[in-house]
């Protein structure tokens, strides 16, 4: 989960540094989940070492009590079969892996109910970031295959070569064949995800700065090496001292021939975290964004934007979620800011209350907390059954103010 409400002062890391490892749940398999974090003087977490996590058969109790909704479940999925992929841990639930039936994709509550934000095994990438993409390739799948590949192939085409490589836009066009061939995986969904949030994050960061700087003309050979070396270092995901620091902001400020400062700072979400802090870079006086942070509200509705969806926006300071869902027609689902979960104050994290074509609603989650499921399917009609209005209620009870003391918008797509 993130946070998704940036000030103007604070920055955070590029998307290729590895994110920080909590324990994941996953219904098979044991796999390892990326280098932990550990804090150097700078302040910002470094790939260190591994963690392997045995992820075997997921054991749920009989019955499950989650804010006010009781549910009994089976296996992550409740007995009338409307809810699925039910976290009954406190770390992030894994997504499943391997190959998707072809007719799943005839059934898409089958692969979204098994799809988080969170991949099933290997590195992690910018996973705990990337929340809002993740939202809107679940909206796609709902929709179907046809659907999901036409928004993962407009993605690639419209995206800048700033955000998306020509090697990257072709993997993600792959993904979309696959897709429509219906022999796509798991995986390959999980990696749609993290080129998503690479296409639609619009802000710059340190690797950028790195990047102008050798091409400036300003620096000697030797001291391009240099800033080559940092930025090679950061990109794989290393740390960076103090004195780096120091050093990383003379050779800038050399190279763009006015005061330029790197530095740690904390993540907009979680203030104080040392686990959290990244590098970002001020060229005079004004803060370049980095990667590695939540997208904001325009950042969402521009990676719609980007793969085809027809987007509105709702206020939600005058609108209910159940008013904002009786709005929704078939094929249309609204992005949502929320608390992570029952006690946050944070609008911090995005899911998605939707319909599917056929009018059939659902709630999202792509990183469900603990008692939260997944996916949440209703009735194709405007009356739906009290299970789902619960849960309907256990996210409106998590809709907070902004930064800014405003409720936050909900974006409306259509694919």
């Amino acid at each position: 989960m993130v946070r998704v409400t940036r000030s103007s002062t604070q920055a955070a890391n590029n998307i290729n540094d590895a994110a920080p490892v909590e324990q994941a749940v996953e219904t098979g398999g044991v796999g390892e989940l990326g280098p932990v974090a550990a804090k150097d003087d700078f302040g910002v977490g470094s790939a260190s070492s591994t963690v392997s996590l045995d992820k075997g058969s997921l054991t749920l109790p009989a019955s499950t009590t989650s804010g006010r909704v009781t549910r009994d479940v089976l296996g992550g999925i409740d007995r009338n079969g409307s809810g699925r992929g039910l976290n009954n841990g406190s770390g992030h639930l894994a997504s499943a892996r391997g190959r998707i039936a072809a007719s799943a994709w005839d059934h898409p509550e089958q692969i979204v109910g098994r799809l988080t934000q969170t991949p099933a095994g290997g590195g992690r990438g910018n996973s705990v970031y990337r929340c809002g993409p993740s939202n809107l390739l679940a909206q796609a799948v709902m929709n179907g295959p046809d659907a999901t590949a036409r928004f993962l192939r407009r993605a690639a085409e419209q995206t800048p070569d700033a955000r998306l490589s020509p090697a990257e836009k072709t993997e993600l066009r792959g993904i979309a064949d696959a897709v429509q061939n219906r022999t796509a995986t798991f995986e390959q969904l999980s990696r749609a995800q993290g080129l998503l949030y690479q296409a639609g994050n619009s802000r710059t960061d340190v690797i950028d700065a790195c990047n102008q700087a050798v091409r400036t003309g300003r620096l000697s050979a030797a001291e391009r090496r240099q800033v080559d070396g940092f930025r090679t270092s950061l990109q794989n995901g290393g740390s960076m001292t103090t004195q780096d620091g120091a050093t990383l902001s003379r050779l800038l400020t050399k190279a763009f021939g006015q005061p330029v400062t790197v530095r740690g700072y904390d993540d907009p979400q979680h203030p104080g975290d040392a686990s959290r802090r990244f590098v970002g870079v001020e060229v005079g006086g004004a803060l370049r964004r980095t990667d590695r942070s939540g997208f904001g509200d325009d950042e969402l509705r521009q990676l719609g934007t980007l793969g085809g969806a027809r987007g509105r926006d709702v206020r939600m300071d005058a609108t209910t979620l159940r008013q904002l869902f009786d709005g929704l027609r078939p094929g249309e689902s609204a992005t949502i800011r929320v608390s992570g979960d029952d006690s946050g104050s944070d609008a911090n994290h995005f899911v998605t209350i939707g319909r599917r074509p056929d009018g059939t609603a659902y709630l999202y989650n792509p990183d469900p907390g603990r008692g939260d499921f997944t996916l949440f399917t209703g009735a194709r009609g405007r009356e739906q059954p009290q299970a789902f209005l619960d849960q309907l209620q256990r996210y409106e009870d998590r809709t907070v103010v902004d930064g800014d003391q405003e409720m936050p918008s909900a974006v409306v797509n259509s694919y």
